[in-house]
């Protein structure tokens, strides 16, 4: 696979270009954040105002700045259409594992853009921060994900129980070692 690393921390793969978060991406960010086929199945609340998406982006600025963050959009090479995001975050205290997150709009899944950017921000990571296993907790409901994650070569670790108020939260502990 083509993933060389460009200035400033973006990334290319052979359909994708991954580009550090910036303010540009308000419109992107509220369209994920407000789709509730995109959250179903994160614990994110909802967004109804695009002023939320300018805080995240503000916050995620911020946690950059602090090292304990990452996010790239991913973007179609071929047009420059902005179809998600995927991140770092999480870093363990001594920084040799992260948790991965990912999002894309809906009308980009099943095209094997997912496994793509992982696969690309896991050798970042592993090559650039020196991480030695990454993490990631799909909800178990989220059969489209875990797939994602398994073809991505991340093994299942276990399953576990959050208690969420009333509800149970069923997720699926994932892996990647270096």
């Amino acid at each position: 696979m083509d993933n060389r690393q460009v200035c400033g921390g973006e990334l290319i793969t052979p359909r994708l270009r991954l580009t550090p978060l910036s303010k540009d991406n308000r419109s992107l960010i509220f369209a994920l954040r407000s789709d509730p086929r995109v959250i179903m199945h994160t614990g994110i609340s909802q967004y109804m105002k695009v002023d939320e998406a300018d805080a995240y982006i503000q916050r995620i600025e911020q946690e950059k700045q602090d090292d304990t963050c990452f996010v790239w959009v991913i973007n179609l090479y071929s047009t420059m259409d902005q179809v998600g995001t995927i991140c770092f975050w999480n870093y363990s205290a001594d920084k040799k594992s992260a948790e991965i997150g990912y999002d894309l709009l809906p009308a980009y899944w099943g095209q094997g853009y997912a496994p793509e950017a992982i696969k690309a921000v896991l050798t970042f990571g592993f090559n650039r921060y020196g991480f030695d296993s990454v993490f990631a907790y799909p909800s178990e409901a989220n059969a489209a994900s875990c797939r994602v994650l398994e073809k991505a070569g991340f093994q299942l670790l276990e399953k576990s129980i959050t208690k969420n108020g009333e509800n149970d939260y069923i997720s699926r502990t994932y892996r990647i070692i270096k």
